[in-house]
Formats: C-alpha cells, sequence, structure tokens
C-alpha cells in the first residue's frame, strides 16, 4: 500500500494562497502549487525537478544551492525572471523549512517587487536627496526633539564641526557645538521646541589657524501631525566674506573720515550734483554747516558765471583740475579750485571733489589813491 504524501491532494495544494514548492533535499521540485505556476507563466508540470531554476540568475542560483546544502531553515530575497505580470525580472522572499524525516524542503515564496522597487526609488530619492544637500551652499542638520540627537546632516555641517556626516548622527547638539555654545543659545532653542517658533542668530566659530568664521543659524521647528514638536532643521549660512567686506568698508569710512577731517582743503561729497558729505574746511570756506549743505545741490553754491562750466564737468563725469569760483554764505565771491575726481563709497559712485582756497593766488585789485567825494 502507498504511503500518503503531501503531494497527493493536488487540489489543496493548490487552493493555498500565494506561492508554495515541495522540494527533495537536493532542491529539485516535486510539487509547484498554481500560484507560483501563475507567477513563473508556465505550466506545473515545467516546473518540476530542477527546471524552476531557469527563473533564477546565476548568483541566486549559487546562494540558493548553498542553502539547501546547510539543511537548516532560512529566509532569502531571491531575484526570479518571468513574472505573472509580464515584467523580465522580479524579487521575492524565499522562505524555506527543512523536514529532516521526509528530507523534503517545503518553500513559501512572497513577489517581493514592488517592495522592492518601492525600497529602491526610496534609496535612490535618499542618494539624490544626499547629493543636493552636500552640494547647496548650505550646511544643514536635523535634530529630534525627545533628546535632541543629530538624525541628518550633510557633509558640509559635518566637517564644520569636526566630523562627517555618518559619525555624527546619534550625537547631541551640545556634543556637536560644544557646551559653551550650546549654552548661549539655549533660549533660542527652547523657543524652537516649546513655542514652536523659528529661531536666527550669528556666531562666531574659532578656526584652528586662529581666525573666525562668521555664520547665520536659522533654527526651523518640525511639527507632527498631531502637533507636537518632532525635531528641529538646522540651516547655517556661512556669512564670512559679507562680515570681512562690512568691516573693511568700516575701516575705510574711518580712514576717509580722518582724512577729511585732518585735511587742511574743503572736501565735498555728491552723488547726482546733490552733496552728501562735507568736511569741516568745507564748511569753513562757504560759511555753512555740514547740516545745511547736506542734500542741496553743488550747483546752489557755484558762482553764476561758472555754474554752465561746473555742470558741463559734472555730467561728462570728467576727473580733471580747474580754476572756479563760489559764493559764501554772506554773498562775497571766494576763487577756488576744483580737484574733481569718481570713487565708489557704501557700493555707490559718487563724486569727492577738493576745494582748494586760490585767493592768495590772485593779485590784490590795487587801493585808489583818489579819495572819495563827500557831500554835505
Amino acid at each position: 500500500m502507498r504511503r500518503h504524501s503531501a503531494i497527493d491532494d493536488t487540489a489543496a495544494w493548490d487552493a493555498l494562497p500565494g506561492m508554495v514548492l515541495l522540494l527533495d533535499a537536493q532542491g529539485s521540485a516535486l510539487h509547484v502549487n498554481a500560484g507560483f505556476a501563475d507567477f513563473a507563466r508556465r505550466e506545473p508540470r515545467r516546473l518540476l525537478g530542477r527546471a524552476r531554476q531557469e527563473l533564477l540568475d546565476a548568483d541566486s542560483r549559487r546562494e540558493l544551492l548553498r542553502r539547501f546544502e546547510q539543511r537548516r531553515d532560512f529566509s532569502m530575497a531571491l531575484f526570479v525572471s518571468g513574472s505573472a505580470a509580464g515584467e523580465s525580472a522580479a524579487w521575492v522572499e524565499w522562505s524555506a523549512r527543512w523536514d529532516a524525516r521526509r528530507r523534503q524542503w517545503l518553500c513559501l515564496l512572497h513577489d517581493a517587487s514592488a517592495a522592492k522597487r518601492s525600497e529602491a526609488e526610496a534609496r535612490a530619492q535618499a542618494g539624490l536627496f544626499r547629493l543636493l544637500a552636500d552640494n547647496v551652499p548650505v550646511l544643514i542638520a536635523y535634530y529630534r526633539a525627545s533628546d535632541f540627537k543629530c538624525q541628518f546632516a550633510n557633509k558640509a555641517y559635518a566637517r564644520t564641526f569636526g566630523t562627517d556626516e555618518r559619525t555624527i548622527v546619534g550625537k547631541t547638539f551640545a556634543e556637536v557645538i560644544g557646551d559653551d555654545a550650546a549654552m548661549q543659545i539655549q533660549s533660542r532653542v527652547e523657543l524652537v521646541l516649546e513655542h514652536q517658533q523659528a529661531a536666527a542668530y550669528e556666531r562666531q566659530l574659532p578656526q584652528r589657524d586662529g581666525g573666525l568664521r562668521y555664520i547665520e543659524v536659522n533654527l526651523l521647528p518640525h511639527v507632527g501631525e498631531h502637533g507636537g514638536t518632532v525635531g528641529c532643521f538646522v540651516l547655517i549660512t556661512d556669512i564670512t566674506k559679507h562680515r570681512l567686506a562690512e568691516r573693511a568698508v568700516r575701516e575705510s569710512e574711518e580712514r576717509l573720515a580722518k582724512f577729511m577731517q585732518a585735511s587742511a582743503e574743503g572736501i565735498v561729497f555728491h552723488k547726482d550734483g546733490f552733496i552728501t558729505d562735507a568736511n569741516p574746511p568745507l564748511c569753513g570756506l562757504i560759511g555753512y554747516s555740514l547740516d545745511e549743505l547736506r542734500g542741496r545741490s553743488v550747483l546752489e553754491f557755484i558762482a553764476p558765471d561758472q555754474v554752465t562750466r561746473v555742470a558741463a564737468v559734472m555730467h561728462a563725469g570728467q576727473e580733471t583740475a580747474y580754476e572756479s569760483a563760489v559764493i559764501h554764505k554772506s554773498g562775497r565771491r571766494v576763487a577756488v579750485e576744483f580737484i574733481v575726481r569718481t570713487m565708489v563709497r557704501n557700493d555707490e559712485r559718487i563724486r569727492m571733489t577738493i576745494v582748494r582756497d586760490i585767493r592768495d593766488r590772485r593779485p590784490r585789485r590795487r587801493a585808489s589813491t583818489t579819495c572819495p567825494t563827500t557831500t554835505r
């Protein structure tokens, strides 16, 4: 009498959900159910023996045979060709149970193609995000709100604080930027975590060469679906160039101011013909205070017979030196020499004119020897 086998009830096997295979000890198929046949798009009888190996690529086939030799239960992902969906390739999760008494393998397969594709797409998107994050001119990091440990950092952020984008993950904010710096910005962190408000601040980072790096930090709250604070985004911009440029401008302004104050000759600045600044000698020369001069047209202070020439020089933007005359507040005419230059000040093109008093160059009119006639 023949012993009853698991393959006798074909209808029961075919009723099982999913894909089921029964293999001998060497991995030859004794039975496959309809689910696997549909997936492979082959008739069940054509998949018996070792025919189902045709579905596997070489690497998957070698790995599967290695697992069979170990005679232990296993689970693994295999690359399979010829899926039911008509695709050229698919992934299956292969779970095998070894029956030592019967010396057979009972295998359950699950089509994992969609999951693998989703996983691949997620990896591709993560890779693209990492590529983008590592190449933007901004330092980026994300800290979890519960313990304020770093969950993500781009390459520039990690390197700025002496680590790399993998090692930094899991470190607390204080461990990354230092305890002193963390204490200084504690109030801003609380603003983000407790009040869910963005915070911004500037600070200086000492460099190994003894210099300073200036950064602008923006902390942005990550609010979850239920309204709680999930984490904090950190965006940092290096503003060192801007701060150094501002310092250079300030130092230049200071030097210019000292020069203007120390100069014995009058100096006036104007933009589009309107006075923006003047030094004390210029104010003394024409009798007006600086407040009285600012905003007024330079032509208001030129002798009427000289206005046309001065206006022509201004319009042409000439850098030249020439003699002219100005009118003192008292109304008297003052002979001067203009030395005109164009310069950039506070990112604006302006005109600087040195006004030199040349009255001592002009011969004085000889006094008349005739006494004026007087009448009673």
